[in-house]
């Protein structure tokens, strides 16, 4: 009986720490895809910008 809890409560464990990096990667990820936007709009400014001051 106490050898059925103790493997429960690994499993259990296993479990919630691998739902833990699901999260914590899903965060990565958005964090990631917003940092490439606003290095993209950075850079299309950055070219508006040097277009338009080229022709004076």
């Amino acid at each position: 009986m106490m050898l059925k809890r103790i493997v429960m409560l690994i499993v259990l464990g296993l479990i919630f720490s691998s739902c833990d990096f699901i999260h914590y990667g899903k965060i990565a990820v958005y964090e990631n895809k917003l940092r490439l936007e606003m290095e993209r709009e950075r850079r299309i400014k950055k070219k508006r910008w040097t277009s338009s001051n080229c022709c004076g």
